[in-house]
Order: structure tokens, then C-alpha cells, then sequence
């Protein structure tokens, strides 16, 4: 089971804790940004890719959603 712990805050600040692979991160922007769910999407396939994470948490882009491993 994937766990991701987080808030979302205003002009698209974010902050996430992965309980599972024990993985925090923020995004702090100072206007409205759209791009933090492929941030998190590129920071978890490098992290997989090195063998720090065992799966990848689905995030929604847009209309689409990420494909994951796992």
C-alpha cells in the first residue's frame, strides 16, 4: 500500500511525505504553478530507477494519468 501524506497550498505550494519509502519534499513557488505533479512524477522515476523506492505512487496529469513501476 502507497501512502502519500501532504497539503496542497495556495499559487500551488505543495508538500508530500511517502510514509512507505520514507520520501519527503516540498515545492514552494511564489505564483500559480501547474507543473508539481511532474516534478513528483520525475523525482519518484529517478528514485525507482536508483533503487531507493520500490513502487511509484499514480498521480493524475492533467486528463491523464502516469503510467507507473512497480
Amino acid at each position: 500500500d502507497q501512502w502519500l501524506v501532504g497539503h496542497a497550498g495556495t499559487d500551488g505550494q505543495n508538500v508530500k511525505m511517502d510514509l512507505t519509502n520514507k520520501v519527503a519534499f516540498a515545492y514552494l513557488c511564489n505564483g500559480m504553478k501547474t507543473g508539481f505533479k511532474r516534478l513528483q512524477n520525475a523525482l519518484y522515476e529517478c528514485l525507482h530507477e536508483n533503487n531507493l523506492v520500490k513502487e511509484i505512487p499514480i498521480e493524475k496529469v492533467g486528463k491523464n494519468y502516469e503510467t507507473v513501476k512497480g
